[in-house]
C-alpha cells in the first residue's frame, strides 16, 4: 500500500469529523510516514509500522470521542430512505405514464368531436341546391322547416333584446308612475295646510262681517282676512295647475289619426 491509498482510506474512516481535523490528521501521518522513509524503511514498512488501519482509525475517532462503529450507525438508516425514494420515484413515472396516456385519449376525443362539429356547421351553412322546376301537383301541406343551427341563434338573440327592451319600457312607465304619485301626495300635503288655513280665515270673516254689522270697529280686520282667503284660494287653484295627471292615451291616438 502506498502513502496516497493509505491516506485515502484512512480519509474515509475518518469522515465524520470536520474537514479542518481530518486535513490536520492527514497532514500529520503523511509527515511521519516521510519521517520514517528518511529514516531508512520504505513506504510500504513505514505504512506496516502504523498496524491494522481499522484500529488505527478507532484510536482517532476514540480520541474525539466517537464510536469506532459510527459507520454502520449512519448506514442502517440510508438503506430503507433509499428504497423508499426509489418506490416513490417508480410511483411518480407510472403516474406521469397514466396521465400522458389520459391526456392523449381526452385530446383524441377533442378533436373528433371538433371535426364533427365543423361537419355539421358545414352542412347547415351549404346552399340550397336549385332545384327544377316541375308541374304543380297535389301535395300535402309541408311541415314547417326546422330552424338552422345559427338560426336558432338569431331567434334567440331577437327575443331576448325583445325582451330586455319591453323590460326597460316597463321599467321607465313604473318609474313614470311612482314620480307622478310622490309629486301628487306632495302637492297634497302642501295644499292641506293652506286649506285648513283658507278655512279658518273664512269662519274669521264671516265672524268680523257679523261684528261689522253690530257696530264693532272690525273693518281692517275684515279685509285682512277676505285677502288671506283670496291668496289660499288662488294658492291651492295653482296648485291643480301643476297636478301631475295620467296621459290620455285615447286623445293621443285621435291627434295622430
Amino acid at each position: 500500500m502506498n502513502k496516497e491509498d493509505f491516506l485515502k482510506q484512512l480519509q474515509e474512516r475518518i469522515r465524520i469529523l470536520q474537514p479542518s481535523e481530518q486535513q490536520d490528521i492527514l497532514e500529520e501521518y503523511a509527515q511521519h510516514i516521510q519521517m520514517r522513509m528518511e529514516g531508512g524503511l520504505s513506504e510500504d514498512e513505514a505504512i506496516r509500522d502504523f498496524g491494522s488501519l481499522d484500529d488505527l482509525a478507532a484510536e482517532i475517532l476514540e480520541a474525539y470521542h466517537i464510536s469506532p462503529d459510527w459507520q454502520s450507525k449512519i448506514k442502517e438508516p440510508i438503506a430503507p430512505v433509499k428504497e423508499a425514494a426509489i418506490q416513490c420515484a417508480g410511483w411518480l413515472e407510472r403516474f406521469w405514464q397514466k396521465c400522458r396516456a389520459a391526456w392523449g385519449k381526452f385530446r383524441k376525443w377533442l378533436s373528433g368531436q371538433w371535426q364533427n362539429l365543423q361537419l355539421r356547421l358545414k352542412k347547415e351553412d351549404a346552399p340550397e341546391q336549385e332545384v327544377p322546376e316541375q308541374p304543380k301537383l297535389e301535395k300535402p301541406p309541408k311541415q314547417p322547416r326546422p330552424h338552422t343551427f345559427w338560426g336558432w341563434i338569431k331567434d334567440m338573440n331577437r327575443r331576448l333584446w325583445g325582451m330586455i327592451g319591453a323590460l326597460f319600457a316597463w321599467a321607465i312607465r313604473v318609474a313614470k308612475i311612482l314620480c307622478r304619485w310622490a309629486w301628487n301626495a306632495a302637492l297634497l300635503c302642501a295644499a292641506v295646510p293652506v286649506v285648513c288655513a283658507v278655512g279658518f280665515f273664512l269662519v274669521c270673516t264671516g265672524t268680523l262681517v257679523v261684528l261689522l254689522v253690530q257696530g264693532y270697529p272690525a273693518l281692517g280686520l275684515l279685509l285682512g282676512s277676505i285677502g288671506i282667503v283670496v291668496c289660499g284660494c288662488g294658492v291651492l287653484v295653482f296648485a291643480c295647475t301643476l297636478i301631475w295627471k295620467k296621459p290620455n292615451n285615447n286623445k293621443e291616438v285621435g291627434d295622430h289619426a
